[in-house]
């Protein structure tokens, strides 16, 4: 099988795909932002229909972006090149590994650490029914923020820097990174409004600087190492922690 870059958009796509279709297993409190009499309107399989919409066009738009323009900016997808037929592509499977461990263990501690000295000052319904999210949590953090946000928003930035600066050091990196951190904290108030209703500026504060600092972590493991070395210490750390990233 001959590498091609229409079979990685269609790969990507159908990883990001099935989160998309996990919104059928979350029981989103819309009531909390729509009035009862407009939800009404609606059986609750065609609201999940709804909110599909969206994201599924998000998720053509960055995997368009990020495949055209990932590896021009000497970013490194190796197993998922090696599948789809890259036999020049070498995986260092010590290194994946390492860096995976290393970077959600760093989040992990991170985010435990923040959570503990934010706790007593955050409502008790942010913690609650978790575990109705794990599918959800486990699709959607591991594998389509970072298509949408990350390898989509995050590798636009590295190129746009790119063209106006026309180098590829490290500091254009930096602020790809820091930037669609701030983005990615910023991107997940929508549902924490659904979650815990109105937004204090203590829950603001708490959910963008705690998605900032894992996402920062993730980011580099991308920059300095690999696509799958991100997702997977994202996605451990979810199943780990069951919070907030």
């Amino acid at each position: 099988m001959n590498f091609s870059k229409k079979k990685l958009w269609f790969l990507i796509f159908f990883l990001g795909f099935l989160w998309i279709l996990s919104i059928f297993t979350v029981d989103f409190h819309l009531e909390k932002i729509i009035s009862a009499e407009k939800l009404a309107w609606f059986e609750k399989w065609q609201i999940s229909l709804l909110l599909m919409i969206n994201p599924a066009i998000l998720l053509a738009i960055a995997i368009t972006v990020w495949v055209v323009l990932y590896d021009k900016m000497n970013l490194k997808l190796p197993i998922f090149e090696k599948i789809l037929g890259k036999n020049e592509t070498k995986i260092d499977w010590k290194n994946i590994v390492f860096f995976w461990v290393f970077g959600w263990i760093l989040a992990g501690i991170l985010t435990v650490i923040f959570g503990f000295l934010m706790k007593n000052y955050l409502p008790e319904s942010l913690f609650a029914n978790n575990e109705m999210w794990i599918l959800a949590r486990f699709l959607y953090g591991g594998i389509f923020e970072e298509i949408l946000i990350r390898f989509g928003l995050m590798t636009l930035f590295v190129w746009i820097l790119f063209k106006i600066f026309k180098t590829k050091n490290s500091w254009i990196f930096s602020f790809a990174i820091i930037l669609s951190a701030i983005i990615f904290g910023i991107w997940h108030l929508p549902a924490m409004k659904l979650l815990v209703g109105d937004l204090s500026s203590v829950i603001v504060f708490y959910t963008i600087f705690g998605n900032f600092m894992a996402w920062v972590i993730f980011g580099y493991l991308y920059y300095k190492k690999w696509l799958e070395a991100a997702m997977l210490a994202h996605i451990v750390t979810h199943i780990v922690l069951l919070r907030m990233i």
